[in-house]
């Protein structure tokens, strides 16, 4: 599989939403208005997303479990993580 340079698309890190569920209220996020709050991004997908970054890249900094979500209520997290 070939390799994804994110710097070349203008991206220093790659955000990842692996649960859509939040236990937070935060003005400024649209979570209230999202419909699906349960739905969890199957782990091989998340992987096989993982994969195709080139983490060769010296611009790439960092994977970032969250977007509009709580990453720590997706009970997966760590193994992902790993």
């Amino acid at each position: 599989m070939e390799k994804i340079t994110l710097s070349d698309y203008g991206y220093d890190c790659l955000q990842i939403e692996t649960a859509s569920a939040c236990n937070m209220a935060c003005t400024f996020c649209p979570y209230p208005l999202k419909e699906d709050k349960q739905t969890k991004l199957p782990a091989h997908e998340i992987k096989n997303i993982i994969d195709q970054v080139d983490p060769k890249d010296p611009k790439f900094r960092h994977i970032d479990f969250s977007l509009f979500n709580e990453p720590l209520l997706d009970s997966r997290v760590f193994e992902v993580v790993e």
